[in-house]
């Protein structure tokens, strides 16, 4: 058994193991005696139910007992339920009387123990348990007086979810890509494709490894962000960017010289009937990380402490497709020439990360969390660019340029997060998270307008790795512990 979600249905099972443990007999610790405060933490930790343990009283006053964790080990955490008081006089909450000693806290007025200030015995709300779940759950089982708060720490053993998240950004440079007729009329420009938002899943396991301990094992998937833009003139008189002068200079279908005629040069992508632009993109992420539990005073507060290795791929392929009318110059009988621009791109991050989870239990079965993780990593990219033109091998402007290399990366996620308990083992989950990536080579920043058929000035290859990418959207499904 670990650290878990307290449900509804746990709750009464353990409220009718304390009404069981109710007799003459004190319940006691592993060692013979009532538990104090001075036992030891680790022991106490290992209480999966995670009962609260009044560790700022320095000893347990009389009446109040030590019980075993749920799986009767030597872990040992004090719940305050009091089972009366040494005297057999009253129940918890209820004026103790100091003849069964009240701990070093001395008596209040009346003769009855003075815990900090409360009078009586410890109730379940004070030292950390406030608020007390209150009567009900009680008398379900028969027994009267106030429960002990059991909000201990989050806890799940799998996590399985849809995620839904919005690029910032599709094509971060604004190309004007095709015009209509000789000049500026542009029918197509890189805004006219855009992926916004698509779904995904995610899946995390985790597996103890020892008191408060776990190693957190997760992988999310988003694929098959795409968007298409399409541009048809049965006139064909379309245009591309490779008819200007020089690259984002100058009027469309000026250069080369007789290049809006019919029959003129670069009928692969010039005096066309179809210019289309096509882009997608892949986001990928697996994690192994391990997780240390913290608790706050108050038992409902709790959170974790991470570190652990992170692998994130990010692909995008972009295309500038064209149809001519005309067959090429170098086939004049074969068939209608084209031109495929293609870009292919792959970051692969690889590196470590460090991150911290807080949780709140607003009440008995629902809980409020965030959490934060960033980490430094190496980008491994590729970037290649293919030209390939019909009729097959036509020169130009078939051409390949590809590029390999290395790069430092940043990557910082965060999310809010809501768990509401509807089953002693299975909790529904609901958030949103933002994720961030920077040092990155993305389609919208090496696109080369540079003309492939050599008509404007020497065509340059480069590589822009600076590149950055904001997601950011919501997430829910459900947690299940076994």
């Amino acid at each position: 058994m670990r650290f878990g979600l307290l449900t509804h249905t746990m709750s009464l099972v353990a409220l009718g193991a304390l009404a069981a443990a109710s007799s003459s007999t004190s319940a006691q610790g592993p060692y013979g005696a009532p538990l104090q405060a001075s036992y030891p933490a680790a022991a106490r930790a290992e209480n999966t139910q995670a009962y609260y343990t009044a560790t700022d009283h320095p000893a347990t006053p009389a009446g109040q007992q030590a019980y075993l964790s749920g799986s009767n080990s030597q872990g040992v955490q004090q719940t305050g339920y009091c089972e009366g008081c040494a005297d057999g006089g009253c129940n918890c909450g209820q004026c103790c009387g100091c003849n069964g000693g009240c701990g070093g806290y001395g008596c209040a007025g009346g003769g009855c123990c003075n815990y900090g200030g409360f009078n009586g015995c410890m109730p379940m709300g004070y030292g950390g348990t406030d608020p007390p779940v209150g009567y009900d759950l009680m008398n379900d089982v028969g027994i009267e007086g106030n429960l002990a708060d059991q909000r201990g720490p989050h806890y799940f053993d799998l996590r399985a979810e849809s995620v839904w998240l919005r690029r910032d950004s599709t094509f971060a440079k604004d190309i004007d890509f095709t015009a209509f007729n000789v000049g500026n009329t542009v029918v197509l420009n890189s805004k006219d494709i855009e992926l916004d938002d698509q779904f995904g899943f995610r899946i995390i396991g985790r597996y103890d490894i020892g008191p408060l301990s776990v190693v957190e094992f997760g992988y999310m998937g988003i694929y098959d962000w795409e968007d298409s833009a399409t541009v048809v003139d049965n006139t064909n008189n379309l245009y591309s960017l490779f008819s200007r002068t020089e690259p984002g200079v100058g009027q469309f279908g000026v250069d080369p010289v007789g290049v809006n005629v019919a029959n003129g040069p670069n009928p692969e992508s010039e005096r066309a009937s179809q210019h289309s632009i096509s882009m997608s993109s892949d986001l990928q992420t697996a994690e192994i990380s391990y997780r240390r539990y913290w608790l706050g005073y108050f038992p409902s507060v709790s959170g974790t402490l991470l570190a652990g290795f992170r692998y994130t791929k990010l692909d995008e392929h972009f295309v500038f497709a064209t149809q001519g009318s005309e067959p090429s110059a170098a086939n004049p009988n074969g068939p209608l020439a084209a031109m495929n621009y293609d870009e292919d791109i792959v970051n692969h991050l690889a590196g470590f990360q460090v991150g911290a989870d807080a949780w709140v239990g607003l009440c008995q079965g629902l809980r409020l969390g965030s959490e934060g993780k960033v980490g430094l990593y190496n980008n491994h990219y590729t970037l290649a660019n293919r030209i390939t033109t019909t009729p097959l091998g036509t020169t130009p402007p078939t051409l390949f340029e590809e590029f390999k290399g290395n790069h430092a990366a940043l990557i910082a996620e965060g999310s809010v997060d809501v768990v509401a308990d509807i089953l002693p083992s299975v909790s529904l989950r609901a958030g949103y998270e933002v994720l961030f990536l920077n040092s990155l080579v993305l389609a919208g920043e090496n696109f080369n307008e540079t003309s492939p058929y050599g008509n404007q000035s020497a065509r340059v290859p480069f590589v822009n790795n600076d590149g950055e990418m904001f997601y950011h959207g919501a997430h829910a499904g459900i947690e299940y512990i076994w």
